[in-house]
């Protein structure tokens, strides 16, 4: 934390040098004390272990524009059987977009995050964003429906192609993610939603989630 903190007047100087605003910018780095309030909800002691994810706040690679959604800057790379859709070449700028815990994602949603290009192309103008990825909590074999307001925990929909490479196993992540929750049995999880009742109901019908990514068009 207290490294993020000393690097805070470097990227608030970086943030200006690009005009990026204020308020954007605040939003952004604000993410750091939500990260906290997170580890101490999830693991009942002060301390933060999303540190990996903050990198990307406090090097400028990431920015939440409209208070909510972030886009963060990277690179299109070739791994394994993974490669950028044509006539992306590899290391060509994409943005990887991020659904906010709660929201649905439809494809229609998606394609707008990947619209966050326009903003970032009038900061960055020497980095020209074609492509834009989304990572997402998703059942192996559905036990049921899953309830539409599961956000990011829904299914990839159709219109999103898959990375293969980037397919992961993902049942820990989602009990964090949905429960805020590590290391308990499945009989001591609440059960009070519908989406709660269905990543339970799916674990314990011996079923798997998975981490999955996909890509569409930037506009």
């Amino acid at each position: 934390m207290f490294v993020f903190l000393a690097a805070l007047p470097g990227v608030r100087a970086y943030h200006r040098a690009r005009a990026i605003p204020d308020e954007v910018s605040w939003a952004t780095l604000a993410d750091l004390g939500r990260h906290v309030a997170l580890h101490r909800r999830t693991h009942g002691a002060v301390g933060l272990d999303t540190q990996a994810w903050l990198t990307l706040h406090f090097r400028g690679a990431l920015t939440t524009w409209d208070g909510c959604s972030s886009s963060a800057r990277g690179s299109a790379t070739t791994t394994g059987r993974s490669r950028p859709p044509a006539p992306l070449r590899r290391g060509d700028p994409v943005l990887a977009v991020h659904i906010p815990r709660g929201r649905a994602a439809p494809a229609g949603r998606l394609r707008h995050r990947a619209g966050a290009g326009a903003p970032f192309a009038a900061h960055f103008p020497d980095e020209p964003y074609r492509l834009a990825t989304c990572t997402l909590l998703a059942p192996r074999r559905p036990a049921g429906r899953v309830p539409p307001r599961g956000g990011q925990h829904r299914p990839l929909p159709a219109a999103l192609p898959p990375l293969p490479d980037l397919d992961r196993e993902g049942d820990a992540a989602i009990v964090q993610f949905v429960f805020r929750r590590v290391g308990v049995p499945l009989d001591a999880l609440p059960r009070r939603t519908a989406l709660e009742r269905a990543v339970v109901d799916h674990l314990r019908a011996g079923r798997h989630w998975r981490i999955r990514a996909g890509w569409l068009p930037s506009p």
